[in-house]
């Protein structure tokens, strides 16, 4: 990792300094030969590099001493650590820059970095007491080295620490000289992308037509209030809340995508010509490659400085159904804020009819949380009645009874009103109240009713009653249904072996009997890729569980000791502290298990993450068996003893997600630290708050539908926009259990629904057998 940390600064350095030198060139050499005086400055830059370790070192070392310093003082590593993280920030630099500084593995003094070291004199002059200089830089973790001398060997600390004559001899032995071949050296013009030859597709446009085959499969399923959204929004595509990928080659040959953070994205656009970035309204995200050349057939402006590789004829500017593009403005550029509030924030206005009616943009949420279905972003009374009879049929398994009980001049009070909406994911000020008039949606607040007080619910309500007219008794999915347990932890997954094993190495898994039934309800010509898809992008928890004997085994990467971010007690949180948290979001969720285990994880760490990172790289399976147990599920079937592994993501990496913040509160504390004395020394406690609320906290809360919706979408924009502001600052963990509870019948409803699918298969199981 330190490695790979220094040859990305390296080049991030590299790529900088020819950037700003650049424009000087003509000026500096004349009319000398670009290239040729490029490939000086170039020389030039690597051969300066070096001194980057020596700075790099001086950083450290300057760290360290302040640190030191600090807790000698304020009695409080913690403490010591924010001290030169908010003098830099109060010396111009940006926090987000220092935060994520903080964060990586060089200014972590823990015996699990990789150090070079020093040789040291310890008969210098300087040095007046040799175990203690040497404890120190130890106590930094730096490895020390120094001439040995024959009297040291009297000295009770410094002839502990050599290794001895045995161990001597062993790494004498396997020390074997070897002729080590001269580097080659690299040629910055060689890693250009050679021209594709006639005929032949490229990787990215290929990747896109089969992305079109997949877009025609979802457009038949496709509801009709989706589709109008979808093709309003071609009209004026996003070019901030829609995600941007920028497709590469590596070294090895193989084209990658990368996720454009936030703040780059319109930059990233408006640099691109328009085949080289394509729209794709069914994900809502754009894909962008700069090798990507002028198609034959491109009837656009022609720059002379565009090279013709001849590629197949594929426009990359827009969708099929694409009517035009916005395009920005030349003057007054949009402010950070305005940038997140773009697509999201509107306030509901009135027509001249007097109804209460929303924007196209806000009808958007989350594309309707996925093109589940927007009507419920309407207030017409008709489509919101349509989609929450859908919702109720596909998450809770309601369909209405026939004939349909006539309930003559019943009116359904505003309390019972509401707390039906939030049963179905509804905010209140979204509907139509006359939408209560309807007998369909009295029979649905009666049902749930009953299913919240554990009244009686008859056969053809419910479609897992074998005596239902859609009942799920004979389906596909449900007959490859089997349930696991894992002989450890006690855990139970439903695991739908599917028989898809030539197309997917791993096995979809849920946590709960209900979302098993929900897969079961779900068409039954969508392949289980598609199904995890959809459990994807409506927030469902879900597993990807591949067999431990088919999955390469490979190393963790090691983490930092400074993730967590502190504040001080006077801190005034800010749009500064929003970025900066975004930001560590983001290099986090780069790290490909990490990204994967927090789609998967459902709650508000898929919707932060649903906005970084592609849905799609859940369905390229788990990463393989590592070293470090936190970075793995693994699963043993007590009953045939077969061993399942997934991705996962640790307690702290997913709070961080949430945006976890330590702030200190002023309140004295009494501990022991470890110095070398022993000594006690004063502290002070710290607060946990969090942008959205935690695990611990969502769990089982009023909030937690085991889905996402139109209620929790308000509550993350709400944070998000307010947030980035600078208007709104994280919650402690007891006001987030205040804004999360919910009420006592909800939750009641929950666990009897869950009930009820248990039982369901269970019985479907053993009558299989």
């Amino acid at each position: 990792m330190q490695r790979e940390l220094d040859q990305m600064t390296h080049q991030l350095c590299l790529n900088l300094q020819i950037s700003v030198l650049r424009p000087c060139l003509p000026s500096m050499y004349g009319f000398a030969d670009e290239y040729a005086v490029e490939d000086d400055l170039r020389a030039a830059v690597v051969h300066s590099r070096d001194w980057f370790d020596v700075w790099i070192g001086l950083f450290c070392h300057l760290i360290a001493e302040m640190e030191e310093e600090q807790t000698r003082l304020r009695g409080f590593p913690e403490i010591a650590i924010q001290h030169w993280v908010e003098a830099l920030v109060q010396g111009g630099h940006d926090r987000a820059v220092v935060q994520e500084m903080k964060s990586e593995l060089v200014c972590a003094f823990d015996k699990g970095v990789k150090r070079v070291g020093t040789f040291v004199d310890l008969e210098h002059s300087n040095i007046r007491h040799r175990a203690e200089f040497v404890k120190r830089l130890e106590a930094h973790t730096v490895p020390v080295w120094y001439r040995w001398l024959p009297e040291y060997a009297h000295d009770s600390f410094l002839s502990g620490l050599g290794p001895t004559i045995p161990q001597m001899q062993e790494n004498l032995s396997r020390t074997v000289p070897r002729t080590v071949p001269p580097p080659i050296p690299s040629n910055p013009r060689q890693h250009k992308l050679p021209p594709v030859k006639k005929g032949m597709a490229h990787p990215v446009l290929e990747f896109l037509r089969k992305r079109d085959e997949d877009n025609l499969r979802w457009e038949k399923m496709e509801h009709p209030k989706d589709k109008q959204i979808r093709l309003q929004r071609l009209q004026q595509t996003p070019e901030v809340s829609a995600r941007v990928w920028l497709w590469m080659e590596d070294e090895t040959g193989v084209w990658r995508r990368e996720t454009v953070s936030l703040l780059e994205r319109q930059d990233t656009l408006m640099d691109m010509k328009p085949y080289q970035k394509r729209y794709d309204s069914f994900h809502n995200e754009w894909h962008c490659c700069y090798e990507l050349t002028r198609p034959a057939d491109y009837e656009g402006e022609i720059s002379d400085e565009e090279d013709d590789y001849g590629y197949a004829n594929y426009d990359m500017g827009h969708d099929a159904n694409n009517g035009g593009k916005r395009e920005r403005q030349a003057e007054g550029d949009l402010e950070v804020g305005e940038e997140y509030m773009n697509d999201t924030q509107r306030e509901p206005g009135v027509s001249e009819q007097g109804r209460f009616e929303l924007a196209i943009e806000d009808m958007d949420d989350l594309a309707a949380i996925h093109n589940g279905s927007s009507s419920a972003l309407t207030t017409d009374a008709d489509a919101a009645e349509d989609y929450i009879l859908q919702a109720m049929q596909i998450y809770y398994g309601y369909t209405i009874p026939l004939p349909l009980p006539v309930h003559k001049g019943k009116t359904i009070e505003v309390r019972l009103q509401n707390r039906f909406l939030k049963f179905v994911g509804i905010p209140l000020m979204r509907v139509d109240r006359a939408l209560f008039d309807k007998p369909t949606i009295q029979c649905a607040v009666d049902f749930m009713e009953r299913l919240g007080s554990g009244g009686s619910i008859v056969a053809e309500e419910h479609d897992a009653q074998p005596g239902h007219r859609h009942s799920l008794v004979g389906t596909r999915r449900l007959a490859s249904l089997r349930i696991i347990r894992d002989k450890v932890q006690g855990q139970v997954y439903y695991a739908f072996d599917t028989g898809e094993g030539a197309e997917r190495s791993w096995m979809l898994a849920v946590r709960t009997a209900a979302h098993a039934l929900l897969v079961c309800r779900l068409p039954e010509e969508m392949n289980i890729g598609e199904v995890a898809l959809y459990l994807v992008n409506h927030g469902i928890p879900m597993q990807t569980f591949q067999r431990s004997s088919t999955m390469p085994r490979i190393s963790s990467l090691p983490r930092s000791n400074r993730l967590v971010p502190y504040r001080t007690k006077d801190h005034v949180f800010g749009s500064d502290d929003y970025m900066a948290y975004m930001m560590a979001v983001e290099n986090a969720l780069a790290d490909r298990r990490q990204a994967r285990a927090a789609l998967m994880a459902g709650g508000f760490t898929w919707r932060v993450a649903k906005n970084i990172v592609s849905s799609e790289l859940v369905l390229e399976g788990p990463t393989g068996i590592r070293n470090n147990p936190e970075d793995m599920l693994v699963v043993k079937d007590d009953k045939t003893g077969e061993e399942f592994v997934d991705d996962a993501i640790s307690t702290l990496e997913e709070e961080l997600i949430c945006g976890l913040v330590e702030c200190f509160t002023g309140k004295a504390q009494i501990y022991f630290i470890s110095w070398p004395n022993g000594r006690k020394g004063k502290g002070e406690q710290t607060s946990r708050r969090s942008y959205y609320p935690l695990r611990k906290t969502y769990s089982g809360s009023g909030l937690d539908y085991g889905r996402w919706n139109v209620v929790l979408e308000e509550v993350f924009k709400m944070v998000k926009e307010a947030s980035m502001l600078g208007e709104r600052k994280p919650k402690s963990m007891s006001e987030w259990r205040d804004a999360t509870r919910g009420a006592g019948d909800f939750r009641r409803a929950q666990i009897r629904l869950e009930q009820m699918s248990k039982a369901f298969i269970e019985g479907q199981i053993k009558g299989h057998r």
